[in-house]
This record gives C-alpha cells, structure tokens and sequence, in this order.
C-alpha cells in the first residue's frame, strides 16, 4: 500500500485528543486562580475566556449535533421525519405555534415541553400534532423554550438533531436561542425550496450568519423537488442552485 493510502488509514485518537484538551482546560484554568493573570487581563477578557471554556467542555462531550435551519414553510419538519422514517415532528406548523425541537435518541419514546420558566411539562406523542399541540400551548403556566423529543430511532443514536423555526421567525423571539445552536452545530442543513432556490434572503442569510461560523460542514438540500414535474426541471434548478451557491462561497 502507499504512503497516501496509510495516511487514510490512520484517524485521530478521538478519547485521547478530548484527554489532551481537557488538561489544557485544567492547567488554563489554574493560571486563571492567579490574581496577577487576572488583574493582566482585566474582567471582560476573564468572561470571554469563561465562555470559551464552557463552549469547549460541552463540543467535547455532547453528541454531535446537527442543526436543521431554512426560511418558515421549506419542509424542515418533513425532512426531518423522512429521516427518522416516522412522523414525529410536528409539521404545517403556523408561526403562532412554531417550536424548536430537539431530537435525541432514548430507548423508550418521550417528549416534553421545556418552559421559559425553567419547569417541564410531558406531552403524549398525540400531542405533537399541530392541531393538539395549538391547544396544549395555549394552557401551559409558561411560554414553550423548545420541546425536546426522544425517540428510539438508529440515526440518533450518534447524533442530536435540532429542528429551528424558518427565519422569519428566527429574527424575532428565537434568534438568540438559534444562534447558540448554531455556535455549538457540529453540522448544518440548510432546506430550499426547488420552486426558489437560495432567494436573495437566503443568500443574505447565509452570507451574515452562516460563513462566518466556519462550519466544517454545511448541507442544502432542494426539497419540494416533486413538484418540477421532470428530470430535466430538476437538473435545471441544481444547476441555478449551485451557481448561486459558489457565488455566495466557492467552497
């Protein structure tokens, strides 16, 4: 075998690299004890500092998370549970009961309402219909923060899926709550439509929130793509879509 294919062969010791980093956390973090550490840096580059520690320790031993995102009325939702092979997130959702959820895999099937409040309330799996769920919110004691679902379903066993409200939405009550998603995504998906693709908000949209995260990975998915009719339709709009794609990131 070739050198090219022994280097693919070896990977990072992943629990050794997270052993590594968390000495130099801990090391850190006994110079920070230091009054003439902390008096150099002065207290706004102290909490930055913090900040960066806390994001560090929870990339490191959180699942990986993938962040499902895209303008309101894309078929986020539906996407999502084609994946998992089973309607589980709500869908044709009204912005008035729009959510964000927090897919995660258990053995036996859950889910709850997390509260502005800090407090729970459970919801039977009938309730996350739209229909139900409209009902359900407007009696709960508090605002819904976002609602966390467990389900046992192979493709969560590695990974955390978050499901985000479309845009519009995410520039009103819940744009810091999805940026400290998209701070902590391992992975992003962003859903188009194949009727308009990448619009000028989405290229907007990507350009200021989405580029300057650096994320190693970034998926667009066309979806609708039923409805073009044809083959040759569907080619037409990958095309236009990727063009407008390098044009915004040649990567």
């Amino acid at each position: 075998m070739n050198a090219s294919g022994e280097d693919k062969r070896v990977i990072p010791d992943y629990d050794n690299v997270c052993d590594d980093i968390d000495e130099i956390l801990s090391n850190f973090r006994a110079m920070g004890a230091s009054k003439l550490f902390r008096s150099s840096l002065g207290q706004e580059a102290l909490q930055t500092i913090k900040g960066y520690d806390t994001a560090i320790k929870k990339r490191l031993h959180d699942t990986f998370n993938v962040v499902i995102i895209g303008e309101f009325k894309r078929g986020k939702s539906t996407l999502i549970n084609a994946l998992l092979g089973e309607n589980i997130v709500p869908t044709a959702v009204t912005p008035e009961t729009v959510t964000i959820n927090r897919l995660s895999y258990a053995d036996a099937p859950g889910a709850e309402a997390v509260l502005q409040n800090k407090k729970r309330a459970f919801l039977d799996k009938t309730e996350l219909r739209r229909e139900v769920l409209e009902q359900v919110m407007e009696k709960l004691p508090a605002p819904v923060d976002y609602i966390e679902i467990k389900e046992n379903a192979d493709i969560l066993k590695n990974i955390t899926i978050i499901d985000t409200p479309g845009i519009g939405e995410i520039m009103k009550s819940f744009d810091q709550q999805v940026a400290d998603y998209l701070i902590n995504a391992d992975a992003l998906v962003y859903v188009l439509s194949a009727r308009a693709p990448l619009s000028l908000t989405e290229q907007t949209f990507i350009s200021s929130f989405v580029l300057p995260q650096s994320f190693s990975r970034v998926f667009l998915v066309l979806n609708m793509a039923d409805t073009l009719e044809t083959v040759e339709n569907i080619e037409k709009v990958r095309k236009l879509t990727t063009e407008r794609a390098a044009s915004i990131s040649p990567d």
